[in-house]
């Protein structure tokens, strides 16, 4: 099922902007839509921040920037393959450590 829901983030919340039909402990995936300068600034900031140098944030962000590109190059049913191995894998981790 895919369904679009529109939603602000506010102290560390996201609040749907409109009532949401969706049953307790769905489970969600949710995409940002950010400006990927300002992003990218901000990311290389807090690396920097976190005690990385310049040339390392620097670095992190060129490799960051390579993922997304060839996450961008799949198709949609490779990309719903990809978040499905990742929270199969949270949910393997999650039950090995209870």
């Amino acid at each position: 099922m895919s369904l679009t829901i529109e939603a602000i983030y506010e102290k560390g919340v996201f609040r749907p902007v409109k009532p949401v039909d969706l049953p307790e402990g769905t489970r969600v995936l949710i995409e940002a839509y950010t400006d990927s300068v300002e992003m990218e600034s901000q990311l290389r900031q807090r690396l920097i921040d976190d005690g990385k140098s310049p040339e390392e944030a620097d670095n992190v962000l060129e490799n960051l920037r390579k993922l997304w590109k060839s996450y961008d190059s799949l198709t949609e049913d490779q990309k719903k393959k990809l978040e499905q191995s990742r929270l199969d894998q949270e949910y393997f981790f999650q039950r090995r450590l209870s």
